[in-house]
């Protein structure tokens, strides 16, 4: 009897489970990668936040209520009449928006670039206090006050 050539069922499994393997170890490898560009688009995006505030700032005399007014096409209600539109004469008034989009390009969706475990969006957190202000993303963790937290504060 001749003998056909071609792999056995047991020599086919051995290969599965070689490349499972290696699939498991490559992705295993690639979690850090994916911490690290979270972190660098955090940072990239408190940094817009920051200079968004301080053209804000700059504009209308105090820091913006809220993240989200700084998304705003039209001058929210807090934005008193005066300054409702850019005045060259005085150069001060609403020039806003002065941040287009969030990180999901369209949307005003400013949270951080990590996903709670239910899949919902992390807001940053922001605490204006006079002329000063921090906005703040939880991390990695998705904690805040904890040594992963990333921040920038202003003036």
């Amino acid at each position: 009897m001749a003998r056909q050539a071609g792999f056995t069922l047991l020599e086919a499994v051995i290969v599965i489970a070689i490349l499972a393997s290696l699939a498991g170890l490559a992705l295993s490898q690639l979690a850090p990668v994916e911490d690290q560009a979270f972190t660098g688009a955090a940072r990239a995006e408190l940094a817009t936040l920051h200079d968004a505030c301080i053209r804000w700032s700059s504009d209308l005399g105090a820091l913006p209520p809220s993240l989200g007014d700084l998304a705003s096409a039209t001058p929210p209600p807090t934005v008193p009449a005066g300054l409702a539109s850019w005045n060259p004469d005085l150069k001060r008034g609403w020039r806003g928006p002065y941040v287009t989009s969030g990180r999901r390009v369209g949307t005003t969706d400013l949270a951080d670039p990590w996903d709670d475990p239910g899949g919902s969006r992390r807001p940053y957190r922001y605490a204006p206090a006079g002329a000063s202000a921090t906005i703040t993303s939880a991390g990695p963790d998705g904690v805040f006050g904890t040594s992963d937290d990333l921040s920038v504060s202003f003036p």
